[in-house]
């Protein structure tokens, strides 16, 4: 073939339609192409396509080794050769290595809700670490549980019908439908706030219904110990989402340098959530937000990777971490206290607490969470009508807990740098002179992008070496130009 420009151009076409076509599935033409090389080992059509969903292979960190991957309970753990010999070996007892040899090798692996094993992303194949939860309700059973929901709204509207307004009338479709036992939690968590009772509901029904819907703000549930924040996820919402799909993380963890890999799931529930450090609401922001995160394992090469989490945090905290005024990221309803009825000390609350939560989990066990499930279902969809905030609703127990500094000119100095600061910009004290007013010194300034997680350092930007700050000091390309003040 003669290399001409015109066939360059057409190549480099066809790598940008292939990009900008997004994530496709192509499980079905990758297995079907590893089960014939496995097939030439005398391995078995179905054994081939187990070994291939389970089992794949990337290049390893130094460019040059090969790993053998496999997927168990949402995790991809390295194997080798000897492995598959002793535990994934036909009854012809097929040599591991030959089975290496039939494995996809792909450029990683992420998590793409709704997609097979394997997807092409930007033109690379990655390998698919998602699966389906387990179905826990049948068409069947939905349109009974819509029929229930919408004969009680009906025969309560009746009844005020027919007493001329005197009876009835006071049940909305929502509440209809709605079970009682997500009453009975709803009244626990938001006993002093129903509309902070739909925010959640709303928020956690979408979360369950649409695993790629990205959501950019969180909960941040702030209670009191044994409220039942454990039930929730472990009961409630991993036996919907699928237990591979829910991810608990502290604090550290989540800003650890490889916690990227953390981010691959559907919901990530931060717990014990308790910090004052501006620059760990930084660290945060971009992870709530942002629709890429950058991969990076041990002993393996990072990627950027779509994420579709959504993210809820945990605390026992009144003020559990540095929120600026301004924020749109972290939805804060009250904080939630024992009812007064459960007793006059921490004793007798905790075993009323515990007796509740038993009848909760009973009732789930009994087709509560089938109810739980169908009714969530039912309100993610047209009819059910729940919201979709673009940016945290706001609250006044949030503004309880914004920055003491909420009026100081430090704390909107860190919100510009947060909101018009580009990942590829480096910036210079001098230049944030404009923004702020005289009595701010240059060493306060310092000071808080320092806590912010800025570092000054010396790079080449423009053909001209200078001293910048920049997020962590990463390398830059352009340096920032304030536009306005602030």
């Amino acid at each position: 073939m003669t290399v001409t420009i015109d066939k360059i151009r057409a190549f480099v076409g066809e790598q940008t339609q292939v990009a900008a076509h997004g994530v496709k599935d192509i499980s079905e033409d990758v297995i079907s192409t590893g089960v014939a090389k496995l097939k030439q080992q005398n391995l078995s059509e179905k054994h081939s396509t187990q070994l291939l969903t389970k089992f794949f292979k990337l290049t390893a960190k130094n460019g040059r080794d090969e790993l053998i991957k496999a997927y168990a309970g949402g995790e991809c753990t390295t194997v080798s050769e000897g492995y598959l010999s002793a535990h994934e070996s036909t009854d012809n007892r097929v040599a591991g290595k030959y089975i290496a040899k039939g494995l996809i090798h792909v450029a990683g692996y992420s998590y793409y809700p709704s997609f097979g094993p394997y997807v092409r992303d930007k033109g690379l194949v990655i390998y698919n670490t998602w699966r389906a939860p387990v179905k826990l309700f049948g068409e069947v059973d939905y349109r009974s549980f819509l029929e229930k929901g919408h004969r009680a709204y009906d025969d309560n509207l009746g009844k005020w019908l027919d007493t001329e307004g005197r009876e009835g009338g006071d049940l909305s479709l929502y509440d209809a439908m709605k079970p009682d036992l997500w009453l009975a939690f709803e009244k626990l968590w938001f006993a002093n706030n129903p509309e902070h009772g739909r925010i959640f509901t709303d928020w956690l029904s979408l979360t369950l219904t649409y695993s790629d819907l990205k959501i950019r703000w969180a909960p941040m549930i702030r209670s009191v110990q044994g409220i039942g924040k454990g039930t929730l996820v472990q009961s409630v919402i991993r036996p919907i989402l699928g237990v591979d799909s829910v991810r608990e993380l502290d604090f550290k963890r989540v800003i650890d340098k490889f916690s990227g890999d953390q981010f691959l799931s559907r919901l990530i529930v931060i717990n014990e959530v308790k910090t004052t450090r501006p620059e760990h609401y930084n660290s945060l922001k971009d992870k709530v937000t942002d629709d890429y995160l950058f991969v990076e394992r041990k002993n393996e090469q990072g990627f950027q990777s779509q994420v579709y989490f959504a993210t809820l945090l945990y605390s026992n905290e009144h003020r559990p971490l540095w929120i600026p005024s301004g924020d749109r990221r972290y939805w804060v309803p009250d904080y939630i206290e024992y009812p007064e009825c459960w007793g006059e000390n921490d004793d007798e609350r905790q075993q009323q607490s515990n007796e509740f939560f038993q009848l909760f989990r009973t009732a789930l066990d009994d087709g509560g969470l089938k109810e739980l499930a169908m009714f969530f279902r039912w309100n993610a969809t047209t009819e059910g009508q729940a919201e979709l905030y673009g940016v945290a609703p706001t609250s006044e127990a949030k503004k309880d807990i914004i920055s003491r500094r909420t009026e100081d000119m430090l704390d909107k100095l860190a919100l510009y740098l947060d909101d018009n600061l580009h990942s590829t910009e480096g910036f210079k004290i001098a230049d944030l002179q404009g923004l702020y007013p005289r009595e701010l010194s240059e060493g306060n300034v310092k000071k808080l992008v320092k806590e912010l997680g800025y570092v000054s350092t010396r790079q080449y930007i423009g053909g001209r070496q200078m001293w910048v700050y920049s997020m962590e000091g990463k390398k830059v390309t352009d340096l920032h130009k304030p536009s306005r003040g602030l």
